[in-house]
């Protein structure tokens, strides 16, 4: 559902701003105006207060003191005021009635309809809201909320009204013609119609204000349309400009590219001079594993997760600091040391790099923390066996196996390693089982049979011994 256009505390502000005030009241001083006046002023004082219940008491009282005939400015704005109240309650139907009234009464009080125009779509009626904001607009010849209707169209997905509706604000906001397209493309990219806004961006490419965030903007269109030889070719344009995220995006599309030595280069720069710096560290680990550079991985994937921590750490203050302001007191301050830390998959790809270097015990924390979290949950279970084998630890290496061998995960590999920890373990005929189980499925058959070849061996038998040998040449 689209965002509510005009919020809660706008349609407040309206009603504090329409205040009638005494002027509206400019007649012989009677006992009624007197009591108008005073409940009226009580209304107002209260919805300041935003105690609407006893405002609506008073709004209420007003109406027995004036009505359309002796007083029609006040008595439309009255129920345009309850109809306020009505909208901040969600009693939408007792809100547009009110409206209703206050227009048969005032058919140009603008700001009804305006009113209107939050209520239906607070209520997901936007044909209706479109309607009621056009009114206000024909009203008052504010064309700024052409941006709003803009909003609105596209929420019921009629994108040519919505786009229409938006030139109307942009050139009524825009100082020139080509400001005006230049908002007009933005709008279409962030709307997703990067064709539309690719057209209208390149209308303005030798414009010395708006041309070179066009092409920089153009970059950006084709990398959302996965093109991203083209995306490069923009971006290399405007390589000399101090767009923030440039360096980052050249990163993104040479890697994408498999042009791994320049996205590093690139993701080096927005690591040293951009704010898309966490992102950059992951994506600059990623090319490195690519490259099988597992140390220069592991140092950029610990400093995305340090990172990652520190942006955890940094929110869980804010909101301590905002519930402390709420509640008048002090928050304390929360330390990273207190707070656990970030697990995400680039624990898994950390913990391949360590695998790959022989770090085991921080390759099985790695992939400890994945399985904990729900994350890669197979994969890591597998590479935690490999890490715990290498490590010597062969009890659980046979457990991490075990459990893949049970769910059907890389089977043959899962009991040719097993094999390994079995015969470590001593159990020699649960290794000639597994590798038995992987000759049968033809499993990277040479290192199968030599390695059950040393398991004959090893009871004895020197006839299979000669056998598997002679067998694992043939592989």
């Amino acid at each position: 559902m689209i965002k509510r256009f005009l919020k809660v505390a706008v349609l407040l502000a309206l009603v504090l701003a329409l205040v009638t005030g005494s002027a509206a009241f400019a007649q012989d001083i009677t006992y009624d105006s007197q009591k108008l006046d005073a409940n009226y002023a009580l209304a107002l004082a209260y919805i300041g207060k935003e105690d609407y219940d006893k405002a609506m008491e008073y709004l209420d009282a007003c109406l027995k003191y004036c009505d359309e005939t002796s007083n029609p400015d006040v008595y439309a704005d009255v129920h345009l005021k309850i109809a306020c109240v009505h909208t901040i309650h969600q009693e939408y139907d007792k809100a547009l009635a009110e409206l209703d009234e206050a227009v048969r009464v005032k058919a140009d009080l603008s700001e009804a309809y305006l009113v209107q125009t939050q209520v239906y779509s607070d209520l997901g009626d936007y044909e209706n809201a479109a309607a009621a904001l056009q009114k206000y607009i024909d009203l008052t010849g504010d064309n700024s909320l052409y941006q709003v209707k803009a909003e609105i169209y596209s929420a019921v997905g009629n994108a040519d009204k919505a786009l229409e509706s938006y030139k109307i604000y942009a050139e009524s906001d825009s100082q020139s013609q080509q400001e005006a397209t230049y908002k007009t493309a933005i709008y279409n990219m962030e709307n997703g119609m990067y064709e539309e806004a690719i057209k209208e961006f390149a209308s303005i490419l030798n414009n010395p204000t708006y041309g070179p965030s066009s092409r920089y903007n153009i970059g950006v269109c084709y990398m959302r349309q996965e093109n991203y030889e083209k995306a490069l070719d923009y971006f290399k344009q405007v390589k000399d400009q101090d767009y923030d995220g440039l360096r980052y995006n050249l990163g993104v599309c040479n890697m994408l590219l498999e042009k791994i030595d320049d996205a590093i280069e690139a993701f080096t720069a927005s690591i040293e001079k951009e704010s898309f710096v966490t992102d950059a560290l992951y994506n600059r680990a990623i090319c490195y594993v690519s490259q099988e550079k597992f140390a220069n991985a592991i140092v950029d994937f610990t400093a995305y997760l340090d990172n990652m921590k520190a942006q955890k750490v940094a929110a869980l203050n804010e909101e301590a600091k905002k519930d402390a302001e709420a509640k008048g007191t002090t928050a304390q301050e929360i330390k990273a040391e207190d707070v656990e830390d970030v697990v995400d998959i680039s624990n898994y790809y950390r913990g391949v790099c360590y695998l790959s270097v022989g770090e085991n015990e921080s390759a099985i924390a790695d992939f400890t923390a994945c399985i904990n979290n729900n994350l890669a949950v197979d994969d890591s279970r597998f590479n935690r066996g490999l890490a715990n084998l290498q490590a010597g630890q062969n009890e659980s290496a046979r457990d991490d196996f075990t459990e893949c061998i049970k769910k059907n995960y890389n089977k043959d590999a899962s009991q040719f390693y097993r094999s390994y920890a079995l015969i470590a373990l001593g159990d020699n005929e649960g290794a000639l089982a597994d590798l038995t189980a992987c000759i049968e499925s033809e499993y990277n058959l040479g290192q199968t049979y030599y390695q059950r070849a040393q398991i004959y061996m090893a009871m004895g038998d020197q006839d299979k011994y000669v056998a598997d040998l002679e067998e694992s040449l043939k592989h």
